[in-house]
């Protein structure tokens, strides 16, 4: 990275997470003042690189939210920033390894993200525990309106978010949907189901209970009497 010319570069990715496979690419950040073009592919030696720029501003902002997260209960205008991708970025960030950094900077952001003070776990907890429950009230929805095939992928996407906020709780923080089973593999172990199962059913439940009985939709089951319980146990 030096020899062209470039002072502040890293790499991440699934592979520098302990994640990826033979034929995961690797992600080459660039870290400038002003971006001067869009993500570039190279390939080299059969193996593809992803060479994309990032401006020092808006690093620091990311790096900011990390150390300055305080959402509460009645405040929670900050996770307005802490987008997937946002989240998806910063944990490439945490997990990477500086190649060039002509004066520290970039390493010293680094320790920073990822030093005990950092906040990095309860802002990833709290995006992931969020995304959750918005789709299980979503799933909720779409089993009113009868749009069941809507409901069975809203509800695999919650139980999803949900086996995400798990892991970060343990801290296994990288954010791609991608490599799930294999963190869930080598952090928790066995089947996600009965971990997380019964959680999504009691925030369903809470929904339902939250609307109240009134403008509920009655729905069809066997014998046609109505049917009330969650998604996974019908």
């Amino acid at each position: 990275a030096s020899e062209a010319g470039l002072s502040s570069v890293y790499v991440g990715g699934a592979p520098l997470a302990g994640l990826g496979s033979p034929k995961s690419d690797t992600d080459v950040f660039v870290v400038v003042d002003s971006v001067p073009g869009d993500t570039e592919q190279v390939i080299q030696d059969g193996h593809r690189l992803d060479v994309e720029y990032i401006t020092w501003a808006k690093l620091d902002e990311l790096a900011e939210l990390v150390m300055d997260y305080r959402v509460t209960p009645l405040d929670m205008t900050q996770l307005t920033r802490a987008s997937r991708s946002a989240l998806d970025f910063i944990t490439r960030f945490h997990y990477g390894h500086v190649l060039a950094d002509h004066d520290g900077r970039l390493a010293s952001l680094q320790s920073r993200i990822s030093s005990p003070e950092s906040r990095l776990k309860d802002l990833l907890i709290a995006r992931h525990a969020i995304d959750m429950g918005n789709l299980v009230e979503d799933v909720d929805g779409a089993i009113q309106s009868g749009d069941l095939a809507c409901a069975d992928y809203q509800a695999r996407e919650a139980v999803y978010r949900g086996a995400e906020a798990l892991l970060a709780s343990k801290d296994d923080l990288y954010v791609n949907t991608k490599w799930l089973w294999a963190k869930w593999n080598r952090t928790i172990g066995g089947s996600i189901s009965p971990a997380l199962g019964a959680a999504v059913r009691r925030r369903w439940r809470r929904s339902r209970r939250g609307r109240g009985a009134r403008g509920r939709r009655r729905l069809p089951h066997r014998g046609g009497q109505r049917d009330d319980r969650p998604p996974g146990r019908r």
